[in-house]
């Protein structure tokens, strides 16, 4: 069901579980961008539409647009100003009609009081079918610290209860008096005219509004990626049987190098790009180059870095420098024992290839699809990638000086222990080309079940 996750900002929200959102449609409110860095990704959409606030905050809002080019503003319309409406379709102005009799109207959106529940009439006029609230606790205590200033209230301090956050609206902060009779009122309109056009339901058990809302376990929402492809760079990737897989659902993982061959087996098919630190011009034309051939349907690709890589630029350094709209990966919770991605791995680092694996086999989908993982043991013939500087196909000379230089701690040794223990915890099906990681592992993996292919 196409799904928007409404992230309130209440103090039940928690990091953990908005992690978990980092492939789902996101919005969230007014200051809740403190807190993307630790979430792990940007929302597609963030929302204010309270004018004081909106006042307070609009320079950080400008900054969100440079450093996360994937997410769009939905403000106030009257609170514009010069430099933001410059920004163009990155900013959706919401011309909010005052009525306080109703509480939703997608074709002409309602100002009733509650940030959330005016999202919900957003999410219906983008066409989503349901929505799921986190965060929406309205349970308001008040900060009785704040100041008052006719129907504005000022916060005095950073120590606010009522978000999750204490810093979420800091001192100096101006912000409309809350009235949570207004906001419940706000919701329950909503919650009754929408029914029957979107259904909304909550993943909060803490919220006052779980009295209209049936109430759904966030994890089984969350749909499952079934089937992932995993290609690296060795001539298995190119091989026959693979070109089948390219029809197939599912999300496309790649590795190293960034130009792939123009008769690419995958059809250049990328959701997922597993890259070592480069300098932002590959970076920049590694992305020209997946949004201009991409055949997958994904409209951003997610550019893995690992976090300990010594000369890895923050996610925020890579979205301000490479102007695009990619997503930045540093981190994964879910990877295998064995495979943390850790000064613990010193010296034999794995391959981006074999550290994609990992991360597939981390998301638990139902099938695994393995190709080009060759390990650099397929000598005299032509490398699947093909470099953006030799333009040509790696021939043993290339492999020699590329393990002897920047990645001289790669060990076909290393890499079959990493990719070992990321194939132990893998329960599903899978399929597997390439004569190497057969040769190491058909055998040791034979009760599984699993398809090899000679590539």
């Amino acid at each position: 069901m196409n799904t928007l996750y409404i992230l309130g900002s209440g103090p039940s929200l928690k990091t953990e579980e908005v992690r978990l959102l980092k492939y789902q449609e996101t919005i969230s409110f007014n200051r809740a961008y403190i807190a993307w860095h630790d979430w792990g990704f940007a929302p597609q959409r963030h929302m204010v539409i309270d004018l004081r606030v909106l006042e307070c905050i609009h320079e950080d809002l400008l900054a969100l647009l440079d450093l996360y080019h994937g997410t769009t503003l939905y403000l106030n319309a009257d609170g514009k100003w010069p430099e933001a409406e410059a920004r163009g379709d990155r900013i959706r102005w919401l011309a909010l009609t005052h009525d306080p009799a109703r509480g939703y109207d997608p074709a002409h959106p309602r100002y009733c009081g509650d940030v959330a529940a005016c999202s919900v009439q957003v999410a219906g006029a983008e066409g989503f079918a349901r929505v799921v609230l986190l965060g929406v606790d309205q349970n308001w205590r008040g900060r009785p610290s704040s100041l008052t200033d006719g129907d504005a209230r000022i916060a005095s301090d950073s120590n606010d209860t009522d978000h999750f956050r204490p810093n979420y609206y800091s001192a100096g902060l101006r912000y409309s008096a809350e009235c949570a009779d207004a906001h419940i009122q706000s919701w329950e309109r909503t919650i009754m005219e929408a029914a029957g056009r979107i259904q909304i339901v909550s993943g909060n058990p803490c919220s006052a509004l779980n009295r209209w809302l049936p109430l759904i376990d966030l994890r089984q929402t969350i749909p499952v990626v079934s089937r992932i492809v995993v290609a690296g760079n060795g001539p298995s990737a190119q091989a026959e049987p693979v070109r089948a897989w390219a029809d197939r659902s599912g999300r496309f993982f790649r590795a190293n190098y960034f130009f792939l061959p123009p008769n690419d087996a995958l059809r250049y098919r990328v959701d997922d790009w597993f890259v070592c630190q480069h300098d932002p011009a590959d970076l920049r034309a590694a992305v020209a180059f997946v949004r201009g051939q991409n055949k997958s349907g994904q409209p951003n690709v997610v550019f893995w870095l690992p976090g300990t890589t010594e000369k890895c630029m923050t996610p925020e350094e890579c979205q301000t420098r490479l102007g695009a709209e990619v997503r930045i990966q540093k981190t994964f919770a879910g990877l295998p024992v064995g495979c943390r991605w850790s000064q613990d791995l010193a010296p034999e680092r794995p391959l981006m290839g074999s550290f994609a694996i990992a991360v597939a086999v981390g998301m638990k989908p139902d099938e695994l699809y393995l190709c080009g993982h060759d390990l650099f043991q397929n000598r005299g013939q032509p490398h699947g990638g093909v470099n953006h500087s030799t333009r040509g196909a790696w021939q043993d000379e290339f492999i020699e000086a590329y393990l002897s230089n920047a990645h001289r701690n790669h060990t076909l040794r290393g890499d079959l222990k990493y990719i070992r223990a990321a194939l132990q915890e893998f329960r599903g099906k899978a399929v597997i080309c390439g004569s190497v990681l057969r040769l190491h592992f058909e055998q040791e993996f034979a009760d599984r079940g699993w398809e090899w292919i000679d590539g």
